[in-house]
């Protein structure tokens, strides 16, 4: 449930918050690498680095990704990009 990767018990401020994750996989689907790319505006912010935290627990929990494209097509899919926001991933 993507729903429940976060639970802001914060104020309203707190559910603008944004992350970008980069997930490099091994062909096998493991992960390899997550770096998050968090927004400036909120850098400063303890919960913020919650907030990333959180997000990057929940992909790791999620190796290895299942149902990935064919190997032969690996180059095409072994970064990508998700988007989490504090109303759900993307």
């Amino acid at each position: 449930n993507q729903a429940s990767w976060w639970q802001s018990k914060y104020d309203k401020d707190h559910n603008k918050f944004k992350v970008v994750l980069r997930i490099l996989l091994a062909q096998d689907g493991e992960i390899i690498t997550i770096t998050p790319f968090p927004e400036k505006a909120y850098a400063s912010d303890p919960i913020y680095q919650r907030f990333i935290d959180s997000a990057v627990q929940a992909v790791s929990k999620a190796s290895p990704l299942q149902h990935l494209p064919d190997k032969s097509k690996y180059d095409l899919w072994k970064e990508i990009e998700l988007t989490f926001t504090a109303e759900g991933a993307y």
